[in-house]
Order: C-alpha cells, then structure tokens, then sequence
C-alpha cells in the first residue's frame, strides 16, 4: 500500500491521522517526493547491512596500519585488489542478473535461478582461484606474501566463498530478508576481528596473518549465509536459464572490471615506480574514504538497484531520475566534504601520525567516490534500454586513459598523482557514456545542482589547507563549524530546489520517450 493509501485507510477507521500521518499524505502527493521517500527509506534497510559489510576491513585498518609495516601493508593493499579483480571477474555478473531474474520469474522457480546461480558462479570461481594461486607462487607472491609461497593456495578457498558470498548476498536482497542480510554481515564482522587480533596482533604472522583472517570470517558468513538461503534453493542447474543471464551479465563483468581497474592501475604503478610503503599511503586514503562509500554509496546504490526500472513507467520519468540523483549527488559530495575538513583527525585515528602525508590525497581520492552518482546517471539510458553491451568497451576507454596518466604522473607526483589520474579517467569515462546514453535515453542536465555540488567540494578543499596549519583541537573546531555551515547551505538548497522543481512536472517536456 502507498502512503496516500495508508493515510485513507486510517480516515477509514475512523481514526484522526496524526501530525507524522499528514506529512506522509504530503509526501504521497508531491510528485518527486513520492519517489523518494521510498528510495531513502528502502536505503535505509540496506545501510545496516552495507555498512557491516564493509566495516570488517575498515575496523581492522587501525590495527594493520600499527601492527604491519608500511610496505607489508602495501603489499595486503596489492594482495586485496588482486583478489577483488579474481572474485569480480568469475561472479559473471549473476549478482547484478540475478536481482533482475528473480522480479520476472515466477515465486515457484526462483530457486531454481539461485541454484543455476551458484553453480555457476562456482565453477567459474574454482578456476579463477587456482590462476590466482598459480600467479602469487611466482615473483609476486615472493615479493608480497614472503619467502615460502604455499600460502598462496589458500586464494582458493577465498575465491570461492566471496563468489558464493555475493550470490547468496543479492538472493536476501531480492527477497527483501534485511534481517538475514545484517545477521550474516554481523557474523563476517565478528569473526574478520576477533581472527585479525588472533593472526595479526597476538602471533604477528603479518600479511600471511590477513590472509588466514579473511579465510575465517568468509568461511563463518558463508556458513550462515547457506542457513538462510539453501531452503529456498531447488538444487537443479537449468541450462537454458542460465545462457540468457550470462549474456546480460558478461558486459557488466568488464564494465565492473575495468572499474576495479582504475583503483587498481594506481596500486600497481606505485609498486612499479614507487614502492610498497607509497601504495600502503594510497591505501589509507582509499580506506578512509570508504566511509562514504559504505555509509552512502552502498547503500544508495542498493535501493536504487530495485527502483530505477519502475520509475521508467512514471510520469516524467526522465526528469525524475535527474533530480533523484542530483540530491544523492547533494549529500555524497556533503558527506565528502566532512570527510576532507575532518581528514587530520581521521587519518591520526584509523592511521597513525606516519600516515599524515595522506591528508593532501583525501579531496582527490573522494572525487572518484561521488562521480560514481554522476555514473548512475550517465549508465542510466544504457540500462533502460537494454544496452549493457557498451558499458563494457565504454568503460574499457576509461580504464586505457587511467593506465596512460598513471604512466606519466606516477612517477613524477607518486600516490597524488595515481589520485589524479583515477579522479580524470573516471570524468572523461562519465562524459563519454552520457553522450552515448543520450542516443537511446536522453534524461535534461542538472546543472544548478551540479555547480552547488562542485562548490560544496571547492569550499572543503580551501578549508582543509586551513585546518592543516592548526593543531588538532583548533583544527576539529574550524571543521565543526564549516561542516554546520555547509550542511545548513545544503538543506536550506534542498528545499529550495524542491519547492521550485514541482512545475517541471506538470507536463511531458522532459519525457524521454
């Protein structure tokens, strides 16, 4: 039942709504705002889950960053990558399909797709993982994981679980089982810190340490991961599904991929031309603007996943999502600008005082962090219109462009400038799709929102040089105050461009059919 519903319901029972109940019948009769209260709402639900997720790793950067070395935590950043690239490349896409088979399928074989899903997602995941054991018993896995590399076959196993992890992951959220999907998460969480403490802090096992903590907290989530989800699972492989959904899920596989990329380029150019302990600087800024990505991105992204096809049968749909995610927009780059004037305080926190240097890459490492709502709008048209086969070649010219300015500035501005040259690739990859989207989709520009957005980010920066010069207590001051300021600038925008934005919905002038 929609809002409007649920308020006439209560007029019907003969009960006054109270003040909460008007504001929702308000809510249910705006023409944007009825679109997205469900979506924050739904990203909500998703938040918990998202966040537990991906604190196990944040929670245990403090610990890495005092109980490694800067190179051996340099090398668990390279070991990190190289195994989210195996895991992204064999989960073929079925995470992203499957969320779209289960809406189209009826109740009785869904568990057939989970089944055909994971069988898959498996075999794919076997071979991944024994290539990746193979690679890091060469040069590599000398240099990053030690003398003896036996250890690397345990890259196996870990390939596996996180292939099964994500599959199992997308089934609860396609049921709508937030329950399960936080209980799991918590389970992960509980076990990546107490076996980080076990390897790492008490038997100093180093980066071979992070290896055995992974093993056990995947291990443990995919045990009750396989609670939750194998009684709606019909252990039977149908074939015939499974070739539609590979062929829509491959063109997101090398657009993921070539994503991943971008951070990855980095990583590896300052291995090449750096060192190990200036990827481990990299690292912590990417570790910290992860509080972005966990607390907002995430969660976003998953709400948005379920409500950016029925927005399409809307009225004025086109405008919709531009203004949709024009606020997301709003409140990444928000939440991107606290996090770059309370950067000193952050990086002392999770980092350490050898970490400091790390404040002058934050603003640019952020940059990639809220482009990824621009990307949304820009991929939009391409999925809606059922064209996922360019994502891939479109992507891949970003990541080629990445890998150029990472040959020319890494060497020359080292961990700045793989920053520098993830923030532009990804830019010049957002434009080129937009441009292509706009033949099969063309949803109008934002750009008032856009601008605000930009100044929002150009005020953190300038106020960061500031909070840089002063000590720590002067320092959390000034940010306090700036980040009331801007979260005030913020808000009162919001309102402003939602008062002012209802006219363009009264007609078709920005229908995209």
């Amino acid at each position: 039942m929609n809002l409007l519903g649920t308020e006439r319901a209560a007029h019907d029972t003969g009960l006054r709504p109270p003040r909460w109940s008007r504001v929702q019948e308000a809510i249910a009769k705006h023409p944007l705002l009825a679109t997205l209260y469900p979506l924050a709402r739904h990203s909500m639900i998703y938040l918990a889950g998202a966040v537990l997720l991906g604190l196990g790793n944040f929670v245990l950067v403090p610990m890495y960053t005092r109980f490694l070395t800067p190179s051996d935590f340099g090398a668990y950043a390279l070991v990190e990558i190289s195994l989210l690239i195996a895991v992204t490349t064999t989960q073929m896409g079925l995470g992203t399909t499957y969320l779209r088979w289960y809406a189209e399928t009826e109740p009785a074989r869904r568990g057939e797709i989970l089944a055909s899903s994971v069988a898959a997602g498996l075999a794919a995941a076997a071979m991944g993982g024994v290539i990746l054991a193979v690679v890091m018993r060469g040069s590599l896995g000398r240099e990053w994981l030690g003398g003896d590399t036996r250890i690397a076959w345990i890259f196996v196993p870990l390939v596996l679980f996180r292939n099964a992890q994500g599959i199992f992951f997308s089934s609860l959220q396609a049921a709508q089982r937030p329950v399960a999907y936080v209980l799991s998460a918590v389970t992960r969480l509980l076990v990546l810190v107490a076996a980080g403490y076990w390897f790492v802090v008490l038997h100093g096992e180093g980066v071979r340490g992070v290896l055995h903590c992974w093993l056990a907290g995947d291990g443990a989530c995919l045990f009750i991961l396989l609670v939750f989800c194998l009684p709606g699972m019909q252990l039977r492989v149908r074939k015939e599904l499974l070739g539609p959904m590979l062929r829509y899920g491959f063109p997101l596989v090398l657009s993921a991929l070539m994503a991943l990329l971008l951070d990855a380029s980095g990583r590896y150019f300052l291995a090449q031309y750096q060192s190990l302990a200036e990827v481990g600087r990299y690292t912590v800024g990417i570790k910290i603007t992860n509080i972005l990505s966990m607390g907002f991105l995430q969660p976003f992204g998953s709400a948005w996943a379920g409500a950016a096809f029925p927005i399409a049968h809307r009225p004025n749909a086109a405008i919709t999502y531009t203004k949709i995610l024009g606020y997301a927009l709003l409140v990444a780059t928000l939440l991107a600008a606290m996090t770059i004037l309370f950067g000193p305080f952050l990086i002392r926190v999770f980092a350490g005082r050898s970490y400091a240097g790390v404040q002058k890459l934050l603003p640019w490492l952020l940059l990639p962090v809220v482009f990824r709502l621009l990307e949304y709008w820009s991929s939009l048209p391409i999925y809606l219109r059922y064209k996922t086969k360019w994502l891939g070649p479109l992507a891949t010219t970003g990541t080629v462009l990445c890998i150029v300015l990472n040959y020319v500035l890494v060497p020359r501005l080292g961990a700045l400038g793989a920053a520098l040259a993830w923030s532009a690739a990804l830019a010049a990859s957002i434009c080129l799709m937009t441009v292509f989207g706009r033949r099969y989709y063309p949803l109008p520009f934002d750009l008032r929102t856009c601008g605000f957005a930009a100044a929002m980010w150009a005020l953190a920066l300038a106020g960061s040089w500031v909070t840089a010069s002063l000590d720590m207590r002067a320092g959390l001051e000034v940010s306090i105050g700036a980040s009331a300021l801007l979260l005030s600038a913020c808000g009162f925008y919001f309102l402003w461009d939602v008062r002012t934005s209802k006219p363009l919905f009264t007609g078709n002038a920005y229908a995209a059919d």
